[in-house]
């Protein structure tokens, strides 16, 4: 068998004279919150969404926090630990499932899979001490007033000097033993191995999956082909959703990988920092580049990276800057990032009108902002000259595209929890949610007007819309709202 390079524990637009921004055709929502922009323009859907009123059904399934894709009628959406799962979208029903674990990935005979069944159990063993043992860290955070300073520091050291002994037994599990490639790496119980939004050409639909798994299915339930790559080089795991551009399907688990979506062949790879946003893709005169969370600008024909790290926070590269996704609007791009009580910041980046142009002098940078100093999980939304922002601590921010000010901020009151789905604009309505699961609806605009609420049970994914219909997948299934 050949050996798996692992990372484990530690660590659209066209142009004449102008840029214009390609959407999906509408009635299909092909990829990551709809192009990447978080806009369903023709959308209708209901402020409040409940199970007595305006759920139409709800579709039982195994956790995941990746948004499901709508494409023909059907929706595509993952499944804890590595299945891709085809819903109808008119009624719910499970039309196939399949399951892409290394087992089955990597060609192993049947002998060989029962050996390997005894690494694999060692490995999950090893995984449930490691989460219970972050269990244990989580609680003596929460209590820390509760105990001494000196017992705190000598429980907390303690705690952590296990977890990272425990990583370490696993990651020398996965390099020793014989069957170690069909070890899972670790991943953080929040997240999994499935916050991969999938992405469609409308042939084909390609998913992601933490441990280095990328495949391709018809609309049938019929494999074309797969790929185990590298896994995602943090220990909460991965989050960037597959992007198609240029013609190519761009990956990350810790490099972006080009891979031809026809056959899976690798084409480049460009390193990568760690990130946990997903680009945002745009086309200049012809050519396919990427815009990243981190701001570089990465050329599709060949990976180069024309730029390098335009976005700075506090001159340090930390991975908890990088959450949220870039947002494209006509020649514009927007990101932010922060992290609790230390950075805030929002740019704007304006594409030139030549590749010469970029290639000399990069993006144009605007503006840059200081904003709340708070993560920014949530991917931000640009409309009709106002960008919105809101913080894992449930704030709204709302600035001016043109210059940056401020037009108004508000701290949305009783939702509970930290927030992780991103904003999304579908008509002039805008929503927002909680992990818990709780919705906010409010209008589009320069004043605050909150215009409904809804209790919907856990999530941390974000909805898709069409037309009249919010599609969600909730930790425990997917469902419609109309």
């Amino acid at each position: 068998m050949s050996s798996i390079a692992r990372t484990r524990l530690f660590p659209v637009l066209a142009v004449i004279l102008s840029v214009v921004v390609k959407f999906p055709i509408q009635g299909n929502v092909a990829s990551w919150r709809n192009g990447g922009t978080g806009v369903f323009p023709r959308a209708g859907p209901p402020v409040e969404w409940n199970s007595e009123d305006s759920q139409v059904w709800a579709t039982s399934l195994g956790g995941s926090n990746g948004s499901p894709i709508l494409v023909d009628g059907k929706l595509f959406c993952n499944e804890e630990p590595n299945a891709l799962v085809c819903v109808d979208s008119e009624t719910g029903i499970v039309l196939w499932k399949r399951e892409n674990g290394l087992l089955n990935l990597l060609g192993l005979s049947d002998e060989e899979i029962e050996a390997a069944r005894a690494t694999v159990q060692e490995s999950e063993r090893l995984d449930v001490e490691i989460r219970r043992n972050l269990y244990q860290i989580r609680r003596i955070e929460r209590n820390r007033e509760n105990i001494s300073e000196e017992e705190f520091e000598k429980r907390y050291r303690a705690l952590w000097e296990r977890y990272f002994e425990l990583g370490e037994k696993k990651e020398s599990l996965s390099k020793n033993d014989p069957y170690g490639e069909t070890v899972m790496p670790a991943m953080h119980p929040t997240n999994g191995y499935t916050t991969y939004t999938p992405v469609s050409d409308g042939e084909l639909v390609f998913a992601c999956y933490g441990f280095g798994a990328v495949v391709a299915y018809d609309f049938e339930g019929n494999r074309r082909w797969h790929r185990v790559l590298d896994d995602s080089d943090h220990v909460h795991g991965g989050t960037v959703s597959p992007v198609l551009a240029g013609g190519q399907l761009v990956v990350r688990f810790s490099d972006y990988v080009a891979l031809d979506p026809k056959t899976g062949e690798e084409l480049w790879r460009a390193p990568s920092e760690v990130t946990f946003g997903t680009s945002a893709p745009f086309e200049l005169e012809g050519e396919s580049f990427l815009f990243t969370p981190r701001g570089e600008v990465i050329r599709m024909s060949d990976g180069a990276k024309l730029t390098q790290s335009l976005v700075q926070i506090t001159g340090k590269d930390s991975a908890h800057t990088t959450f949220s996704s870039p947002v494209l609007a006509g020649r514009s791009l927007f990101t932010v990032r922060g992290e609790g009580g230390l950075e805030g910041h929002a740019y704007h980046f304006r594409i030139p009108r030549s590749i010469a142009a970029l290639e000399e002098n990069g993006l144009e940078l605007v503006w840059r902002k200081d904003v709340r100093k708070q993560r920014y999980y949530a991917s931000p939304v640009a409309s009709d000259g106002l960008l919105y922002l809101f913080t894992e601590a449930k704030w709204l921010i709302v600035l001016e595209v043109d210059s940056g000010e401020l037009v108004y901020e508000k701290r949305i009151e009783g939702l509970r929890g930290p927030s992780y789905s991103s904003l999304a604009l579908a008509g002039n309505r805008l929503f927002a949610g909680s992990e818990v699961g709780q919705v906010v609806a409010f209008e589009a605009g320069r004043e605050y007007k909150e215009i409904g609420r809804s209790e919907v049970g856990p999530f941390l994914s974000s909805p898709i819309f069409d037309a009249d219909t919010v599609y969600l997948r909730a930790s425990d299934g997917i469902r419609a709202y109309r």
